[in-house]
């Protein structure tokens, strides 16, 4: 179940799973999908035609644009794709354990990215900490399914 959340300056929606791609993910938003224009992390807008062949990636954004007007904005949040490129794997466990260390701290949105065991109430400067990695790390290896449960 995606949520769309005011938990930043910006409005995230979370929820979906690791590699999905845009059509998939841009069917489970209410808005009509003509109206909806994906942009990449970096701010690129992303072709209609790519959208079966382009997996959603923490950072990305979708808009609602009707004629010339923008509606609403909302970055989407992949538990566990704190690296930004759609995929949860061992490169983000370490990207979530030096921010855990204090080695090379995650900022913005990413942070929810790497709160994979949902710490709703949590201040900011506490919501990764290592049970987030043990998660994160189980997800990985195959122990468990759903990395939004």
């Amino acid at each position: 179940v995606l949520s769309v959340e005011d938990r930043t300056k910006a409005r995230i929606i979370i929820g979906e799973n690791p590699e999905t791609n845009i059509n998939d993910f841009l069917d489970k938003i209410d808005n009509p999908k003509e109206y909806l224009v994906v942009y990449d992390k970096d701010g690129n807008q992303i072709d209609k035609d790519e959208f079966d062949s382009t997996i959603v990636t923490t950072g990305m954004k979708v808009k609602l644009v009707i004629g010339n007007t923008e509606y609403d904005e909302v970055i989407a949040i992949i538990r566990g794709d704190i690296d930004q490129d759609g995929y949860v794997d061992i490169s983000d466990s370490v990207t979530q354990l030096n921010h855990i260390l204090y080695i090379e701290l995650i900022d913005d949105y990413r942070l929810y990215a790497a709160d994979v065991d949902i710490d709703e109430e949590a201040e900011e400067d506490e919501m990764i900490d290592i049970s987030d990695n043990v998660k994160l790390d189980k997800f990985i290896l195959g122990e468990i399914n759903n990395i939004n449960e």
